[in-house]
């Protein structure tokens, strides 16, 4: 009977339960962005987007090679995806690639030459394949510009992700990639987006990780990484970023990176608690107890 007992409880979700409380969050979250000093584990915020459109003055060509380069961010070095990008803008003889009209005109394999000629791509089919498709949208439907498709949908949230969808606009619907490329342009380019605070944060094993080693979640949960786990987590920071007039998107990449610098060594060779507290810029609130994460499962007690 106890045996079966603790096969029903895995995966259950009931005895998770959401603090309301994001100062630890903030205070991480401040600390990668350089206000306060330090950085996660030394490390500080470096917007590659921002470096790759700095200096260029036309709004236009900053928000093509924005889009079209972020709907490429899958599978690949988020670094050399964005320096590529640039020599893509810097060369005179292949700037066109970011003008849809010229994309359509001059055809798929002029892209796939320009696209190469400034380094081999990880995925050369599908890439070239989802810029030449995406170009060609843009063109028809928007006039090359995708700052009408958010006007069109009253720079609402929701109604951009269902025009993206509706188009099927390659690389940018995904929970991952659609709030990403939303955030940048929030950034760079200063768009006020409406209820931008609905925005989901996406979901990995470094969020759902930080989440709990930030206090937001807490309490026991044995299973999987799951969709209702990621659904739990997303909803616990939409929930708590709400109350405090706050967008949790904005939590994404310093989150990401508390979790892959410091809090996947918990736990690590057997430890009872975190061998980085010491170290971590909120290692002094950071809840006792065990917050483990596998490839394949999840164990939580705090």
């Amino acid at each position: 009977m106890g045996r079966k007992r603790k096969e029903n409880r895995e995966g259950v979700l009931d005895e998770l339960s959401v603090q309301l409380d994001l100062k630890a969050a903030q205070r991480v979250r401040d600390t990668y962005e350089g206000r306060v000093p330090g950085g996660i584990f030394g490390l500080t915020k470096s917007m590659l987007e921002e470096e790759a459109v700095r200096g260029i003055p036309d709004e236009l060509t900053r928000v093509l090679l924005i889009t079209h380069t972020v709907s490429l961010d899958y599978l690949r070095s988020t670094n050399a995806l964005w320096n590529w990008a640039r020599r893509l803008y810097q060369d005179p003889k292949t700037r066109w690639v970011f003008r849809p009209a010229a994309v359509v005109r001059r055809g798929r394999e002029n892209l796939r030459n320009a696209l190469q000629s400034k380094g081999p791509l990880r995925y050369p089919r599908k890439d070239v394949q989802w810029w030449f498709e995406n170009s060609k949208i843009w063109a028809k439907s928007y006039r090359g510009d995708p700052k009408r498709l958010f006007e069109e949908a009253g720079w609402n949230v929701a109604a951009i992700e269902a025009q993206v969808r509706r188009h099927k606009l390659k690389g940018l619907g995904g929970p991952k990639i659609f709030p990403l490329w939303l955030r940048i342009l929030a950034v760079i380019e200063g768009y006020q987006f409406r209820d931008f605070e609905s925005l989901r944060i996406p979901v990995d094993i470094h969020v759902a990780r930080a989440t709990f080693t930030t206090g937001l979640l807490s309490g026991r949960y044995q299973g999987p990484l799951d969709s209702r786990l990621k659904e739990k987590i997303a909803g616990a920071w939409r929930e708590t970023c709400r109350q405090a007039g706050d967008a949790a998107i904005f939590f994404d990449e310093a989150l990401w990176q508390l979790s892959r610098l410091g809090c996947t060594h918990r736990h690590e060779k057997k430890a009872p608690d975190c061998p980085k507290r010491t170290l971590c810029p909120i290692g002094d609130t950071c809840p006792a107890g065990k917050i483990l994460f596998t490839n394949n499962s999840v164990e939580i007690n705090t």
